[in-house]
């Protein structure tokens, strides 16, 4: 009996570090339509004609994916009475069509500033679906290169080849991480640098290659998977418009507050208007004052909790300047907090006129820990428990008390 309980007690624990997640069925996918679709383009031409066959029930939608802004726009060059809507969005063009519509049409895109690629297709039937790649017009590729050097833990350096027709070097999503940047505004063939929600440079007249170089502050920030656009013009004859997008690269990302804790500590700085109020205070989301809060009007900083206990009852934080509500900070962690973070998020968070400088949150083991997942803790917590069930039964045992 003892060593059946010790087997079952290491299979627990065995099973807590190797054991995968459980896979749910998702929904069944509609039946395919049993659809062809072919493409029709003239080289170096503005035209691309796609043909839609669908051999049972009629044709509902059509939809061409992966365009990235190269469409101007779009018509059917058959039947054109039985279209519903044309819809044209940054990356797609899309047909809905009515019920009297033949089995079999044909749909021309105009594009600008394209050059032959891969792209994707999705049509619809009466209660079917298909969808597959197929030839199609994607953005000119600018052909740069972008390497990358972290210099240290709070530098990191890009080196674009060739940039001598580039016009624009953006690092994506890189607010509340980048403190300070070079080349500045002016310097070289810089005509703007700018940090917004992305780091960008605009350049003119550039020779190559050329570096950039972002300064992140210290803490708070690891290594991780950002992304870079460039842009510029690719000139054989004439010049066309060329555009890199979405590349992902190495690069700073911000350790945010990790789902499954509570926030416990907010250090915030004010960035409205002159004068810094004489007056800031803090509540839970019962009303209720937090504590502990400090204020320093003459910094403009504002503390709010310890490294203990959630700051805000009912998952939010409300900041009064005076007697106005100014801020709204979702304190679940459910939502990420980060240094930086500022203005109106869509993240249930409203930060008013202040900015995130730090943040603490009740898992203790500083933001980028790695966090278990629930299946895992939860195996180990009954591995635990059947372990000190062993060891009770086994005292029992030597007291000479009968074990049912």
């Amino acid at each position: 009996m003892r060593k059946l309980m010790f087997v079952a007690v290491l299979i627990a624990m065995v099973g807590a570090l190797v054991m995968p997640s459980a896979v749910l069925a998702g929904p069944t996918p509609p039946p395919e339509c049993g659809s062809t679709v072919t493409v029709a383009h003239v080289p170096d031409s503005d035209t691309w004609t796609y043909t839609v066959t669908v051999p049972t029930g009629s044709l509902k939608e059509f939809k061409l994916k992966g365009l990235k802004g190269v469409v101007m726009t779009g018509s059917t060059t058959s039947d054109d009475d039985c279209v519903d809507t044309t819809e044209s969005g940054p990356d797609h063009m899309k047909w809905k069509l009515e019920s009297d519509c033949t089995s079999s049409m044909s749909f021309t895109i105009y594009v600008a500033d394209a050059e032959p690629g891969t792209i994707e297709y999705e049509v619809k039937g009466s209660g079917c679906k298909d969808k597959d790649e197929i030839a199609g017009p994607v953005p000119i590729g600018c052909g740069s290169t972008v390497t990358v050097v972290q210099d240290s833990d709070t530098q990191w350096t890009y080196t674009v080849n060739p940039t001598d027709n580039l016009t624009e070097f953006k690092l994506k999503g890189v607010k509340g991480v980048v403190t300070d940047w070079t080349p500045k505004t002016g310097d070289s063939c810089v005509t703007e640098a700018t940090l917004g929600n992305d780091m960008k440079w605009k350049l003119s007249g550039c020779t190559s290659p050329m570096s950039f170089t972002i300064y992140v502050a210290e803490g708070n920030v690891k290594s991780g998977t950002i992304k870079y656009d460039i842009k510029g013009k690719v000139c054989n004859s004439p010049c066309d418009n060329c555009e890199d997008k979405d590349i992902e690269i190495a690069g700073p990302v911000p350790c945010a507050c990790p789902k499954g804790a509570k926030v416990s500590y907010l250090k915030l700085h004010y960035i409205g208007g002159d004068p810094i109020p004489s007056s800031v205070t803090a509540k839970n989301g019962k009303g209720v004052d937090s504590t502990p809060v400090s204020w320093n009007p003459a910094t403009g900083v504002l503390e709010i909790g310890d490294s203990i206990s959630q700051i805000g009852e009912d998952n939010d934080c409300k900041i009064y300047v005076g007697t106005q509500l100014n801020a709204l900070i979702h304190t679940s962690c459910s939502k990420p907090v980060y240094p930086g973070m500022s203005g109106d998020y869509s993240d249930n968070h409203y930060f008013g006129d202040f900015e995130v400088w730090d943040y603490g949150d009740t898992f203790g083991d500083g933001p980028c820990a790695p966090i278990p997942e629930a299946s895992t803790v939860f195996l180990l917590m009954a591995g635990l428990a059947g372990l000190m069930g062993f060891f009770v039964w086994r005292q029992k045992r030597r007291q000479g008390v009968a074990v049912v």
